[in-house]
Formats: structure tokens, sequence, C-alpha cells
């Protein structure tokens, strides 16, 4: 890939929530001068750990070589581990959590048993139903349901089935792990409620809930601008090689 010039916009590279891609990510506005990449999910490993994945995912956003990185809700947590390997000096993350230790307990117990052990069709059934007041509480607007419909309708429950287990057992990035965490998160976020995080996000969205690139996609775009404004890309971030590629398989070796 050839090196960037000074008149190429910086990127920024954001992970994506469990069901979702980059129309998540379509109502923000990017900072002048920047643009936002979407990262696509690779393939799990059979028990792999969420930081085991994060570093496959870095692996692979080296070849993207961003100026920045960041994450929704699950996405999140792959993006501080992603930004740990990376030796990144801070990860922007949206209405996410630092540790599994931060999640509703009983309720991710139940998904846990839930997406193990019922089937497939079952699953999708459930979503369906669950889908209208999870949009109701996160305060989506009602215009952006049939794209957000969509992209869950299209999420692979194999990955939802891995992801869950691999979330309770996130201990979270070390206390010395030099990556500073700039956290958004919403006032009134349904799945990830603000009591229960042990560390108070740097950013609360009053009115909001879950999936604020939807929910306040213009709060979410003047955080991304005010710390962006201070952002520095480290060169190890920056040093990657490849083209750029997609998600979803495992990166060529070699």
């Amino acid at each position: 890939m050839p090196a960037m010039t000074p008149d190429e916009p910086k990127r920024l590279l954001l992970v994506p929530g469990l069901g979702t891609d980059a129309r998540l990510f379509a109502h923000l506005r990017p900072p002048p001068g920047w643009t936002i990449v979407t990262l696509p999910f690779l393939l799990h490993r059979r028990g792999e750990s969420l930081r085991g994945y994060a570093r496959r995912m870095a692996d692979l956003a080296r070849r993207l070589r961003p100026d920045a990185i960041g994450g929704s809700s699950f996405g999140g947590m792959i993006a501080q581990e992603m930004a740990h390997a990376l030796g990144m000096p801070e990860v922007i993350v949206i209405d996410s959590v630092r540790s599994g230790g931060e999640v509703p307990p009983a309720r991710f117990r139940f998904f846990s048993v839930m997406t193990r052990s019922a089937p497939t069709w079952l699953l999708r059934r459930l979503g369906d139903l669950l889908f209208d007041g999870m949009m109701r509480g996160n305060r989506v607007d009602e215009r952006l349901w049939p794209e957000a419909k969509a992209m869950l309708a299209e999420a692979p429950w194999d990955f939802t089935r891995w992801s869950v287990p691999a979330i309770l057992s996130w201990p979270g990035l070390p206390p010395d792990s030099g990556v500073r965490i700039r956290d958004i998160h919403g006032e009134h976020d349904e799945m990830f409620p603000l009591k229960h995080r042990r560390t108070p996000p740097e950013r609360v969205v009053r009115g909001a809930g879950h999936m604020l690139p939807y929910s306040a996609p213009e709060a979410v775009s003047e955080f991304l601008a005010e710390v962006l404004g201070e952002a520095v890309a480290p060169e190890a971030a920056v040093a990657g090689v490849g083209e750029a590629v997609g998600g979803g398989f495992e990166p060529p070796r070699g």
C-alpha cells in the first residue's frame, strides 16, 4: 500500500457491535480531515478468549494503517484490546464497558445459556419479538428501525454464541496498559446500565440509550471531534503493510 500523502484524510477505524456492521456508523460525521473505516469481524475460533480474538483483529487492522481506533458496544471491548496490542495511546469506546465485570451478571448469564442451548430458529424468533422493545428502550429514531432490523437479521448466531461467554470472562485491560479510554455512554443504556460501571464514562449523553451512533449520532460526532483533535498516531499503529482486506475470514499469511 502506498504511503499516505499529506492530503489524504486520517483514518478512524471503528469496530461495530454484535449484530451490526458499517451501517451502524453511517450517520456519524467524522471531523474535518478524518474518514471512518469500519473493520468487519473475523471468524472466531472455538474456545478463543476475547483478548486473543482482538489480537488477531489488531493484525488485520495494521493493514489498514489507522490513525485512531474505537468501537461500539462489543466492538468497544475489542477496540480496547486492539489499541493495547497496537501500542495506541488511547481508544474511543462508545456505549460499552471496560471489563466483563461491568455487564449485568444475571442478564448475561441468561444470554449465555440461551445462546448456547437454544436452536438458531428460536433465537431468531426471540430476536424478532424483542426488537421493537429494544429500539424503543434505546430511544432509536423509528425511521432507522428497518435498517437496524436488517442488520440484526443478518447477524451470525454462531458468533453470538461465542461472544457472550467471552465477554463474561474478559478481565479488561491491565492497569499498566498505557491506553487511555475515551468513553461515551447513554444515560438510559439498557444493555450496559451505568449503575454497573465501576469507572464512570468520560461523557454521558442525557436521555440516550444504547446504540449511540443511532440514538444520538450528533453527540457521538461531537465527541469524536473533541477526542480526535487531541489524537496523535504512534509509529506502531501505522507501520503495517498490505492492501486493505475485508472481514469474516482468516487474513492471508506470509
